[in-house]
C-alpha cells in the first residue's frame, strides 16, 4: 500500500470502543444520528467533546453517506478550535476536512455503495464516524492506497501543489528550500519538486527524527536543522552541495530560487537572507496571529518576492482535481504517515483521540514526521473490512 509510514504509535491493542453500527435513523424523520466530535465553545483541546447523538441531516440529491475510517489533522483546525480566526463558525459544530472511508449510502449516480473514497471537504465535519459529502467533494481511493494515506492526500496535496506550482511557479532545475519539510504538506512538496526535476532540493526539520526521515525519504539532496541558528540556516550539509547558488552579497551563504515557508512568524526574516536573486518566498503557514519582523532591505537587494495564500480558490479546483487524479494514477504521491491515534488505553473516547492529536500538533513531542491521523473506529471494525 502506498504510504511512507515513518512512525506509528498509540496502536497498542485492539479494543472495542464503539459498536459496529452507530448510525441510525431518527423516528419519524429521515435524519440520522451518529457518533461525532462537537465543539460547543472555543478553547483548548479539551473542548473537543464526544457526542453519541450527533444529528446528520437527511441525505440530499448528489450526496453520499460515508463511514469514516481515517481522519487527517490539519494545523489550521487547532487554530480554529482555539478561536484564533477573525471569522468563526457558529457553535456547536463538528470540525475536520480530510478523511477517507467507504460509501454506505448514496444519492449520487457517480458513487455506488461500497466505494472506497477520500475527500478534503464535506457537509457535516470529518471528526466523526460518519459524514455526508457532496459528490464533487470526494475522490476514488485507489486500492494501492490505505485509508490513512487517503486521509493524508486532500488538503496537504492542494496546499503543496498551489504553493509549488501556482504561487511558486516552480521550474525544472531551480533550487528549492522547504522549511518544515516533514509534515503532510512539506513531504508532498518534496515529492512534487523531485517529480518535475527541481535541483538541488533541501528540506529542513527541527529534530533528529525529522532529519533522519528526510534523508530516508529519498526526495532531498540535503537537509538542514531549522532550530540550529536564529539568524541563518544550519549549512553543514549545504556547503559542498553541487548546484546550490550562493547569495549575491554573501558567498558563504547558500541561496535558493524558491523557498516555501511553514512557520512564517519565526522564520521569514531568515528566509529573506537565503533568497537568490529574483527568488520567491511562498508563505504556507503562520501560527495564529503571531508576527515576524522582516528586513526588507535584504529583499530589495535581491529583488525578491514574498507571496502567501490561505484556503483554495474555486477557479483552481478543476485544474487541481485533474492533477491529483493524474498523479494518483501514476503512483507519484506517497503520503508520509506519522503518528496514528487509535482506540487504545486512555483514548477510548473519540473526543480524547482528537484532543491528543491536537496536542501533538502544538507540541510535536515525537518530532514532526508526517501526517497525523485519527481512527474514529476501533481496530476491530477496521479489521473486518
Amino acid at each position: 500500500q502506498v504510504a511512507i509510514s515513518v512512525q506509528v504509535v498509540l496502536t497498542i491493542r485492539r479494543v472495542k470502543c464503539e459498536p459496529a453500527a452507530s448510525i441510525r435513523s431518527m423516528s419519524g424523520a429521515h435524519s440520522m444520528v451518529c457518533t461525532a466530535v462537537r465543539i460547543h465553545e472555543f478553547g483548548g483541546p479539551d473542548v473537543l467533546k464526544t457526542d453519541t447523538e450527533a444529528k446528520l441531516p437527511p441525505l440530499a440529491d448528489k450526496q453520499v453517506l460515508i463511514q469514516v475510517f481515517a481522519v487527517g489533522i490539519n494545523p489550521q483546525e487547532t487554530y480554529l478550535r482555539a478561536g484564533l480566526y477573525p471569522v468563526l463558525p457558529k457553535t456547536p459544530f463538528t470540525p475536520g476536512k480530510d478523511f477517507a472511508g467507504v460509501v454506505v449510502e448514496s444519492k449520487s449516480q457517480s458513487w455506488a455503495k461500497g466505494a472506497r473514497v477520500f475527500g478534503y471537504a464535506c457537509e457535516t465535519g470529518a471528526y466523526a464516524q460518519h459524514l455526508i459529502a457532496g459528490e464533487r467533494q470526494i475522490f476514488a481511493l485507489p486500492d494501492a492506497y490505505s485509508f490513512d494515506a487517503g486521509a493524508a492526500l486532500g488538503i496537504p496535496f492542494y496546499t503543496a501543489w498551489r504553493a509549488l506550482m501556482h504561487n511558486g511557479r516552480a521550474r525544472r532545475g531551480q533550487s528549492l528550500l522547504v522549511r518544515g519539510a516533514t509534515g503532510g504538506v512539506g513531504s508532498l512538496i518534496l515529492q512534487l519538486a523531485k517529480y518535475i526535476g527541481m535541483k538541488p532540493i533541501v528540506g529542513t526539520a527541527g529534530s533528529d527524527v525529522g532529519l533522519d526521515a528526510l534523508r530516508k525519504g529519498g526526495y532531498v539532496d540535503a537537509v538542514a536543522n531549522h532550530r540550529a541558528g536564529k539568524d541563518h540556516l544550519d549549512v553543514d550539509e549545504l556547503r559542498s552541495l553541487e548546484g546550490l547558488p550562493r547569495h549575491p552579497f554573501a558567498e558563504d551563504r547558500p541561496a535558493f530560487d524558491l523557498i516555501i515557508e511553514m512557520q512564517a512568524q519565526q522564520n521569514l526574516n531568515v528566509d529573506v537572507q537565503h533568497l537568490n536573486r529574483k527568488g520567491t518566498i511562498v508563505v504556507v503557514g503562520n501560527r495564529g496571529m503571531e508576527e515576524c519582523p522582516v528586513n526588507f532591505r535584504g529583499l530589495m537587494q535581491v529583488e525578491g518576492t514574498i507571496n502567501a495564500f490561505m484556503g483554495q480558490f474555486d477557479e483552481l479546483k478543476e485544474q487541481m482535481d485533474a492533477e491529483l487524479n493524474r498523479l494518483l494514477a501514476e503512483n507519484v504521491l506517497k503520503p508520509m504517515i506519522g503518528r496514528v491515534f487509535t482506540c487504545s488505553d486512555g483514548l477510548e473516547d473519540l473526543g480524547a483521540r482528537f484532543a491528543a492529536a491536537h496536542e501533538e500538533v502544538a507540541g510535536h513531542s515525537e518530532g514532526t514526521t508526517g501526517r497525523l491521523i485519527v481512527h474514529p473506529w476501533g481496530e476491530d471494525v477496521r479489521a473486518a473490512l
